[in-house]
């Protein structure tokens, strides 16, 4: 997921969540280069930000910055008050202090905004899937609140990516039996939730993890007690 570029190496429990940065739909997500490389507005946060977090990580220095002009800021979700933003009245002096690409971060922004429609700011929505879209030349396409970035101050936060859970485990089969590495039921041992693997790889939707120990903890805990019985 992306995180602020400054959050603690490890999770820290007095935080708990609060170093994500889920609105970048709202935001142009641009790398060092001062390029976008993520179509922001593909559908809904919680259904993108763990594909996104793997991107930002595959950019240069692992790094990339969420940039919001004064037509979006008031979008920000509460945990980004947990972070400090750069700050710049102009485009130009924002990447002086993100110390990006300042020529090709201009081209950038000036390709996206000549991209959005004139219509957008009639027709955006920012809690639906608007389809108001953009399809800069040489970018990603960006799917839904396509916006222009234009009225400073504008706002940036640097992100990382960091972790919400591995994705790897131990292997179980659909009765929730962990099974060997010659896929052999073990008998009497069960396993469920986030120490299983084999679910999830290039993209996680919210809530599917819950939704996965709820399900297999049932089977899990119904088989190991049918087993207990019949021993």
């Amino acid at each position: 997921m992306p995180i602020d570029a400054s959050a603690p190496p490890v999770g820290d429990l007095r935080i708990t969540d609060k170093m994500s940065r889920y609105s970048y739909p709202y935001a142009l997500l641009v790398n060092r280069e001062g390029k976008r490389f993520i179509d922001e507005g593909e559908d809904n946060v919680f259904l993108t930000y763990a594909k996104t977090g793997w991107a930002v990580r595959a950019e240069p220095g692992g790094i990339a910055y969420q940039i919001f002009d004064q037509k979006t800021a008031h979008l920000l979700e509460p945990r980004y008050s947990t972070g400090t933003p750069v700050v710049a009245d102009t485009l130009d002096e924002l990447a002086d202090k993100l110390a990006i690409k300042k020529k090709a971060f201009l081209r950038t922004v000036a390709d996206f905004n000549a991209a959005v429609s004139p219509d957008a700011e009639d027709r955006a929505d920012p809690f639906t899937l608007d389809g108001v879209a953009a399809e800069p030349e040489g970018q990603p396409a960006k799917s839904n609140w396509a916006r222009t970035i234009e009225d400073g101050p504008f706002v940036c936060y640097p992100v990382m990516c960091g972790i919400t859970f591995t994705y790897g485990g131990i292997k179980i089969d659909a009765q929730a039996r962990v099974v060997t590495q010659e896929n052999v039921p073990m008998s009497g041992l069960y396993a469920t939730g986030e120490i299983t693997g084999g679910f999830f790889y290039h993209n996680y939707g919210a809530g599917a993890g819950l939704v996965r120990g709820a399900v297999f903890g049932r089977i899990a805990g119904t088989n190991a007690a049918a087993e207990a019985r019949n021993a």
